[in-house]
């Protein structure tokens, strides 16, 4: 029997939860009934979906996605971006990574920094470091919620982000948008 995947809410943090991450287990593969081995053949087909998923969020063009990544340096943070978004269009998609605030960006509020960033509508925007570190359980919403994903096998955190953001985009009950009318009539001649 294959492997399943888990079920995408295993590690999401509730709203009002009170948590500490040092309490959290970084190298569990809960909810996964697989190894490495199966991780890394599912991994193929989550892409492609994901991929499919993010032409359709550009496509219809009325929702947006913002995936926010915190960690530590190497805490895997640029691996979860080359392997997860591995099959996703890069028209449709913009990485921004956040360093230390220089003297421009001190000078303004907070988020000032991140609005050019933010996502229209019909892009995924993957926030690369963000300014959010020890904020999680007070900004987890049922909109907006945070995962805390374990990080010590790249395979199972690869797995669980890919499971995730396909459960987000298929909760938004996309549609491709109908053919504008005439193009049937349109000819195009080598």
């Amino acid at each position: 029997m294959a492997a399943r995947p888990l079920d995408p809410t295993t590690y999401r943090v509730a709203p009002g939860t009170k948590m500490k991450l040092p309490d959290r287990p970084t190298g569990t593969t809960d909810g996964f009934d697989g190894g490495k081995e199966e991780a890394a053949a599912l991994l193929p087909e989550l892409n492609q979906r994901l991929g499919d998923l993010q032409q359709m969020l550009y496509a219809e063009g009325k929702h947006k996605m913002l995936v926010v990544l915190q960690g530590m340096d190497t805490s895997g943070k640029d691996g979860t971006i080359k392997h997860v978004f591995r099959a996703i269009n890069p028209l449709g998609v913009k990485v921004a990574n956040f360093k230390r605030p220089n003297n421009e960006e001190l000078a303004h509020d907070y988020l000032w920094r991140v609005h050019e960033h933010t996502p229209r509508d019909g892009r995924l925007v993957i926030f690369n470091r963000s300014h959010y570190e020890d904020a999680i359980e007070a900004t987890s919403t049922l909109d907006a919620p945070w995962y805390v994903i374990p990080a010590d096998r790249k395979w199972y955190r690869n797995l669980v982000v890919s499971g995730i953001l396909i459960d987000a985009l298929e909760h938004l009950n996309m549609r491709y948008p109908e053919p504008i009318a005439g193009l049937e009539n349109i000819r195009i001649d080598d």
